[in-house]
C-alpha cells in the first residue's frame, strides 16, 4: 500500500489525462496552460512541462509513446517530444479552441477538432496540413481515426457526424444525422461500424460504408433529483468504461447539456428507450451502465429500473429489473448470464440476465448502495454503500462471506484485483483501502488522500492500483506482495508506529524494552528499513523547526536548527 511518489499535482485544474501505450507514463493537460508527462510508478514529473497560451483541454500519446499531442484554447495543437518536451514541427493552427486531438495508428499523422467548425489532418513531423479542412457548420468537439488509419470520424455541434477519407478530406458517406449536438464519436475495432452520441445522450450505431443506421436511436428517459448529481464525472460510469468489451469504446467522458423532456410512449407500454448519459455540471440527468463481454448487450439503470438491451437493434431483452429506489450502479457477470444492480433502496440485487428473475434475496445495506461489481470468476459480489461499509457476498446464495469492510465515511467505489484475492475500496473518509478477500481484513494502512476518493482500480497485473479524489490528483500505489514473514512485518509496523494492537483491538504504546527488542531483532535482518536518506533528514529537520516555531517552542526550534546545520556540514543531510 505504499504510494509510488507524490500525487500528479499540477498548478491548475487537470482537465485531460492519458496513459502512454506501455502504461509507464501519464500525460496531463491543465487549465494552467500546461501539459506534463509523469512517471506512473514514482509520480515524479519527467522533463519540463510543455506550455500553451491557453488551457490544455485534450492530450494524447503517440502509438510508440515517443511523442505527445496537446490541444489548447489558444487555437493550436502541438506535437512534442515526450522525453525532452521540445516542440516537433510547427503549431497546428486553427482559428478557435482545439478541443479534441488524436494520433493515427501509425503515429505519422494527427487529427484535430476545433470550435472553428473544422477538423484537420496534419503531418505529425512537420506540422503541415494534409488534405482539405473537414468542414462542419458548427464546432467540432470529437474526432477519431479508424483502426487502419484510412478514415477519420468527426462529431460536431451542428448535429452531424461524418466519415472522411483521411488522405484527401472528402466525405465517404452521407452525414450521420442526430437531433442535436454530436458530442462523442468512436470506431469499432474492425473499423466497419461507428458509434455516435448526440443531443440528450442519444447514441446510435452506423455502417461506415453506407452511412446507414444499424440501430434505432438509443434513448433514456430516466431523471434524478438535482442532489444526486456529482461535481465530477460518474465514478460508476468510469468503472464501467474500463470494462467495455472490444466492440465499441467511447472515446471520452461526455458532458451532456440541454436535455429535452422525454417523448410520450404510445401503448402498449414498452420500457423507456435507452439513452447513454454521462453526468457532470448542471444537468439533472443520471445514468449507470455496463457492457457485456459478448459485445451485444448493454445494461442500463434509469430511475428505479434497469434493462438489458441489444446494442445493435436497440430492443430490450427480458423483463425490467425493478428496485424501490433509484439505481446507482450496474454490472454484468463475467459470463454474461447474470446482472447486478445497486440502488438507493439500500439493496443490491442479483438477476438472471435473460429472464430478469431475482436469483438471491436482496443484498441488504443500511444506506444506499453506490457501487457493485462481480469477482473475476463471477462467484462473489462486492458492494459499496453510504452506510460506510463494503460487503462481500456469495453470488450463488446471497450470503455474506466476511465481516463488513468498515470505513469512516460513505464508500464511493469498489473493485476486485485481477486474481480476485484482494478487494479495493474508495471512500468519502479520504482513504482507499486494500482488503484480503478471504478474511475481510485490511492489507496495509489506509491510502490517504486530502479529499474524498471517487475512483479506484487495479492495473491488469494486480500489483499497482490507481486512485483519484476530489483534490484532482491521480495517484499510483504499489500493492506488490511482501514475501517477508508476517511476524516481522507486524513487528516493523509496531516499531515505526510505536504501538501495538492488543486482544481488544486497542492501540497500546510499546514499552522501552519492547522498542529495544524489536529494534535489535529487525535491524540486522532488514538494514534498508533503518536507513534514512540525507534528503529525508533535511526535510524532517525543517518540518520540526517549522512546527516548533508555530508552537512558540523556540528552544526546541533552535536545537533542530543547529542539529540540521551540523548534519548538512557532515553530509548526513542535504
Amino acid at each position: 500500500g505504499k504510494p509510488l511518489g507524490p500525487p500528479f499535482q499540477d498548478a491548475g485544474l487537470v482537465v485531460s489525462v492519458s496513459f502512454s501505450p506501455d502504461g509507464r507514463q501519464v500525460l496531463t493537460g491543465s487549465q494552467d496552460n500546461s501539459a506534463r508527462v509523469w512517471d506512473a510508478n514514482t509520480g515524479k514529473p519527467l522533463g519540463q512541462s510543455v506550455r500553451h497560451a491557453g488551457s490544455v483541454v485534450s492530450v494524447a500519446f503517440s502509438p510508440d509513446g515517443r511523442q505527445v499531442l496537446t490541444g489548447s484554447r489558444d487555437n493550436t495543437a502541438r506535437v512534442w517530444d515526450a522525453n525532452t518536451g521540445k516542440p516537433l514541427g510547427l503549431p497546428l493552427q486553427h482559428t478557435n479552441s482545439v478541443v479534441s486531438v488524436a494520433f493515427s495508428p501509425d503515429g505519422r499523422r494527427v487529427l484535430t477538432g476545433s470550435w472553428d467548425k473544422t477538423a484537420r489532418v496534419w503531418d505529425a513531423n512537420t506540422g503541415k496540413p494534409l488534405g482539405l479542412p473537414l468542414q462542419h457548420t458548427s464546432s467540432v468537439v470529437s474526432v477519431a481515426f479508424s483502426p487502419d488509419g484510412r478514415r477519420v470520424l468527426t462529431g460536431g455541434m451542428d448535429g452531424t457526424a461524418w466519415v472522411w477519407d483521411a488522405s484527401i478530406g472528402k466525405p465517404l458517406a452521407p452525414s450521420l444525422q442526430h437531433a442535436g449536438n454530436v458530442v462523442s464519436v468512436a470506431f469499432s475495432p474492425d473499423g466497419r461500424r461507428v458509434l455516435t452520441q448526440g443531443k440528450g445522450g442519444t447514441a446510435q450505431v452506423w455502417d461506415v460504408d453506407s452511412g446507414n443506421a444499424l440501430s434505432p436511436p438509443l434513448h433514456n428517459t430516466g431523471t434524478a433529483p438535482p442532489n444526486r448529481m456529482p461535481k465530477t464525472p460518474s465514478r460508476s460510469t468510469l468503472a464501467d468504461l474500463t470494462t467495455v468489451p472490444p466492440v465499441f469504446s467511447l472515446a471520452n467522458l461526455i458532458l451532456v447539456q440541454d436535455l429535452q423532456p422525454p417523448p410520450v410512449l404510445p401503448p402498449p407500454v414498452q420500457p423507456p428507450p435507452v439513452q447513454v448519459v454521462f453526468g457532470r455540471g448542471s444537468t439533472q440527468y443520471w445514468q449507470s451502465m455496463s457492457f457485456c463481454r459478448d459485445g451485444r448487450r448493454v445494461l442500463i439503470g434509469s430511475g428505479d429500473t434497469a434493462w438489458v438491451w441489444d446494442i445493435i437493434t436497440g430492443n430490450p431483452l427480458g423483463a425490467p429489473l425493478q428496485h424501490a429506489g433509484s439505481i446507482e450502479s450496474v454490472a454484468f457477470s463475467p459470463d454474461g448470464r447474470q446482472v447486478l444492480t445497486g440502488s438507493r433502496d439500500n439493496t443490491a440485487r442479483l438477476w438472471d440476465a435473460e429472464s430478469g428473475k431475482s436469483l438471491t434475496p436482496p443484498l441488504q445495506h443500511t444506506n444506499f448502495v453506490k457501487s457493485v461489481i462481480f469477482s473475476p470468476d463471477g462467484r462473489q459480489i462486492l458492494t459499496g454503500s453510504w452506510d460506510n461499509t463494503a460487503r462481500l457476498w456469495d453470488a450463488e446464495s446471497g450470503k455474506l462471506l466476511a465481516p463488513p469492510l468498515q470505513h469512516a465515511g460513505p464508500v464511493e467505489m469498489v473493485s476486485f484485483s485481477p486474481d480476485g484475492r484482494q478487494l479495493l475500496t474508495g471512500s468519502r473518509d479520504n482513504t482507499a483501502r486494500v482488503w484480503d478477500a478471504d478474511t475481510g481484513k485490511p492489507l496495509g494502512p489506509p491510502l490517504q488522500h486530502a479529499k474524498p476518493v471517487r475512483f479506484v482500480a487495479f492495473r491488469p497485473e494486480g500489483r499497482i492500483i490507481l486512485t483519484s479524489s476530489d483534490d484532482n490528483p491521480v495517484q499510483v500505489w504499489d500493492v506488490s506482495p511482501d514475501d517477508r514473514p508476517k511476524k516481522h512485518l507486524v513487528e516493523l509496523a509496531q516499531l515505526w508506529s510505536g504501538h501495538r494492537v492488543d486482544d481488544t483491538g486497542t492501540f497500546v504504546p510499546l514499552t522501552r524494552e519492547e522498542l529495544a527488542q524489536r529494534w535489535n531483532d529487525l535491524r540486522p535482518k532488514y538494514p534498508t528499513e533503518f536507513t534514512v536518506s540525507p534528503e529525508s533528514v533535511r526535510r524532517w529537520r525543517e518540518g520540526e523547526i517549522r512546527d516548533c516555531m508555530k508552537e512558540g517552542n523556540l528552544r526546541a526550534a533552535e536545537f533542530h536548527y543547529w542539529a540540521l546545520f551540523a548534519e548538512l556540514a557532515s553530509g548526513k543531510a542535504k
